[in-house]
């Protein structure tokens, strides 16, 4: 049995990035490591701290894929979960869509489930969730 689908929106703050090149080739793109972390504000109230690996493409657009623990306050709920995010960084802005992996809840986020978005760029720095919890 589950709760109905929770929605959670949250603005972002860059708290740390550190990234690193770690395969480079002449005419191949560049591939780095990033890891660092963000503090989230509002229904979202946490801090998470992830590691991406990306690759800068020659057409300007940076795909890349991760991992991030997020810990704090999702809606009324105090715990931790990890999202697993994919998605692209270019001159318009990073956009991912974000999945919380399943069984990755802890605390009063045990059973967690659902998807999410984030977006950076000019306008906005949001992070959104949908979610619900397995009762």
């Amino acid at each position: 049995m589950t709760d109905m689908t929770m929605h959670a929106m949250g603005s972002i703050e860059s708290k740390s990035w550190d990234e690193r090149p770690f395969a480079e080739s002449d005419g191949a793109p560049k591939l780095t490591r990033a890891n660092g972390s963000d503090l989230y504000h509002g229904e979202i109230e946490a801090e998470g701290t992830f590691e991406y690996l990306m690759m800068y493409g020659s057409d300007g657009v940076t795909p890349f894929i991760g991992m991030t623990r997020v810990v704090g306050r999702l809606g009324e709920r105090q715990g931790s979960f990890v999202a697993r995010g994919s998605g692209t960084h270019s001159e318009r802005g990073v956009q991912a869509t974000l999945t919380i992996m399943p069984g990755s809840g802890a605390g009063e986020l045990h059973g967690l489930r659902g998807e999410g978005t984030l977006i950076w760029n000019e306008r906005e720095q949001t992070l959104t969730f949908d979610y619900d919890i397995e009762a």
